[in-house]
């Protein structure tokens, strides 16, 4: 009877961190003001370590941190969050691959934004490694069609060019995100990255 008990209580908790994991989610998934971002971030962050995390849960802190990379001018705290964001990325162990794939690249997207000079030749690579295996695993992942177009646009146009797909390119993430269920749980966000074109 203790262990039925036990069991019960176990899978509670689980469906409870399930459903506030939803709920986080669903606010990490679209644009919001630093701070609430950071509470979010640290919501998110409790559920790994007081409830038995899945990989959105790593996933979520991961993103969160490498957003708020972005939103700092400290140096130092941006180096904190990135360094943050690759710890949680590398507990993720199963989920989807796509997904993982297109944060593993925006991190590294952030880390060569902390000083492009010098970040620039050295991650474009892992950049564009992580976009097209993403791309490869599914082709309609909306985070990464638009993060890859963005970085080849950006590369293009320091070279003097253009891409000349961008606008097909972003046309088509922007049908995808419309297409998106903002409810699952699952990730979504991506939207606000149209702005940096």
């Amino acid at each position: 009877m203790k262990t039925v008990t036990i069991s019960i209580l176990m899978a509670i908790s689980t469906f409870a961190s399930a459903q506030r994991l939803e709920q986080i989610a669903s606010k990490l998934n679209r644009s919001m003001p630093t701070v609430e971002l950071r509470e979010l971030r640290n919501q998110a962050e409790r559920l790994c370590v007081n409830s038995s995390p899945g990989w959105l849960n790593y996933y979520y802190v991961a993103y969160a941190d490498i957003e708020l990379s972005f939103r700092t001018t400290n140096e130092q705290e941006k180096r904190q969050y990135l360094n943050d964001a690759q710890n949680y990325l590398s507990k993720i162990t199963d989920g989807d691959k796509s997904e993982v794939s297109t944060l593993q690249g925006y991190w590294y997207f952030a880390l060569m934004a902390l000083d492009p000079r010098v970040n620039g030749p050295k991650y474009t690579s892992n950049i564009i490694s992580c976009y097209e295996k993403a791309l490869k695993i599914n082709p309609e992942n909306p985070r990464a069609i638009v993060l890859y177009a963005i970085f080849k646009n950006r590369m293009e146009k320091s070279m003097g060019g253009a891409y000349k797909e961008f606008s097909s390119d972003i046309e088509c993430a922007q049908k995808l995100f419309n297409a998106q269920d903002s409810l699952s749980g699952k990730p979504c966000w991506g939207s606000s990255l149209f702005k940096l074109q």
